[in-house]
């Protein structure tokens, strides 16, 4: 969905060269000549992972994140051409769990690549939230009506 491509990561020189319409419409200080570092800092579970093990390791999955609208970006980062200075992109898709992130980062799902799944786990993401909230509520019902949880049907056994 996003490619940010940028110069050397060797010489430490990681300005933007490009950047994808949709993430200019939602992070405006991602632009071209932006320090990439700056604008979409990695992270990480537990730490901040360097951008040249990023580039050592082009199967990586990296998370890049904008601070200030809090989109996570989940892609790898890939060497164009050959040579060590690059130029490098970043190709990546928003990391959206939720309907509602969508909507409060202004995306639709039309802003995705039709191949890319992040649309597509976002739906499924939804539909398991919906189908829990359901259980819920049938439980606390069942509950307030006395019936108590609900048991196995005579012949099935319950799981342990």
């Amino acid at each position: 969905m996003y490619g940010l491509a940028n110069r050397s990561f060797e010489d430490m020189v990681r300005a933007l060269l490009q950047v994808g319409e949709v993430l200019a419409r939602i992070a405006p200080d991602v632009r071209p000549g932006a320090a990439l570092d700056q604008v979409l800092p990695t992270t990480g579970s537990t730490a901040e992972v360097p951008f040249d093990e990023l580039v050592r390791q082009p199967n990586l999955v990296a998370l890049l994140k904008h601070p200030p609208s809090s989109l996570m970006l989940r892609g790898a980062v890939h060497q164009l051409g050959s040579g060590d200075n690059g130029p490098y992109v970043f190709l990546g898709s928003p990391w959206v769990p939720t309907a509602a992130e969508l909507v409060r980062l202004g995306l639709t799902l039309s802003d995705f690549a039709a191949h890319d799944a992040a649309s597509d786990v976002t739906q499924l993401a939804q539909i398991h939230r919906l189908a829990q909230n359901d259980l819920r509520r049938h439980h606390r019902h069942a509950l307030a009506a006395g019936r108590g949880p609900a048991r196995p049907r005579s012949g099935i056994k319950a799981s342990k």
